[in-house]
């Protein structure tokens, strides 16, 4: 690593916590996670870990394959859940600009948390809104069926009673969580 390494490893983690605060104020605010803030930080996150390892690296997490590995992972997972209605596009830039930003092990661990939180929300949602059996039958049914109601009635009800969760709050909570415990993690193999 270069003499500049501790600056892009901070720039990495200024980075993120500004996409990760601001996304999650917009979600909730405007209903959306801007392109204006998750290109920047995907971008910034391929420079800054091609800056600190090259292209490929066998020293160092920080490299160009791992951002794109990391970005992968983030945006596939998060790609196939849009394509199924479970996220917005903008949820899929943000984990995918996390990807590029911290490369594939931590958005593994992200994801896995924003998962946990993601359902921690969506359940607090449903039943604040007196809805958890009929979510229950309907999560069984598109379990089981992949298909959502086909009748003109069904879908009036399921999307009267749908109310959406700013999923960007999740992963912005997921990830710190992931951050936190990679930190942790750190410092304790420091210490040893």
């Amino acid at each position: 690593m270069g003499p500049l390494a501790k600056e892009f490893g901070l720039a990495i983690e200024v980075t993120l916590f500004l996409l990760l605060i601001v996304s999650a104020y917009t979600d909730i605010t405007a209903g959306k996670v801007y392109n204006l803030c998750t290109f920047p930080a995907f971008f910034l996150g391929l420079a800054f870990n091609y800056l600190l390892g090259g292209f490929s690296s066998t020293t160092s997490e920080a490299c160009l394959v791992n951002s794109l590995l990391g970005a992968a992972l983030g945006g596939g997972l998060f790609g196939l859940v849009y394509l199924f209605g479970g996220v917005a596009g903008g949820d899929v830039k943000m984990v995918l600009a996390i990807g590029a930003l911290k490369g594939l092990k931590f958005t593994f661990l992200a994801i896995f948390y924003t998962s946990v939180i993601g359902a921690i929300l969506a359940s607090g949602l449903v039943i604040w809104q007196g809805r958890f059996w009929a979510t229950f039958a309907g999560g069984l049914r598109l379990l089981f069926t992949f298909r959502r109601p086909q009748s003109a009635a069904d879908r009036e009800k399921t999307e009267a009673a749908r109310q959406t969760l700013p999923y960007g709050v999740a992963v912005s909570i997921g990830t710190m969580w992931a951050w936190w415990l990679d930190m942790a993690a750190r410092r304790a193999q420091n210490f040893h």
